[in-house]
């Protein structure tokens, strides 16, 4: 009874020592896989880190962007509005001139002669006409 005893012990001895064993494999993997898991989380977290500040310096890139295109399209429609108010006063100038030497009766029949010269020099109408020689002595005053 005591053999019988002691393979039992050496029995129980044997299966707890494949207990532990597998017990120690199973913590091992255990703590792999979590190891493995807070790495990947990690990694994601990095990723994300990432992508969020790509995405952030991506917008204030389109915000520098829009606000240069702003400032230029300000400057432009300055300008713009400069140039146009140089042309208004250089037509009303213009138009004022041309209301003073339309008031002037023997300026506008010195331009109405010219006028008439040249219209029928560029025709090249035929110095004998009647219509010519009537006012071709007046235009040439």
């Amino acid at each position: 009874m005591l053999q019988a005893f002691v393979m039992v012990n050496r029995m129980v001895a044997f299966i707890e020592l494949e207990g532990l064993e597998k017990a120690e494999a199973i913590s091992n993997k255990t703590e792999e896989e979590y190891h493995l898991t807070v790495g990947n989380m990690v990694q994601n977290g990095r990723r994300q880190l990432v992508e969020l500040y790509d995405k952030k310096i991506k917008s204030m890139y389109k915000e520098n962007n829009l606000k240069e295109q702003l400032l230029t399209t300000q400057s432009k429609m300055k300008l713009l509005k400069h140039r146009q108010e140089v042309v208004d006063n250089l037509l009303d100038e213009a138009f004022n001139k041309l209301i003073k030497k339309a008031e002037d009766e023997e300026n506008n029949r010195d331009i109405l002669q010219k006028c008439m010269l040249q219209a029928f020099v560029m025709r090249r109408a035929n110095p004998g006409d009647g219509v010519i020689s009537v006012a071709l002595p007046h235009c040439l005053l």
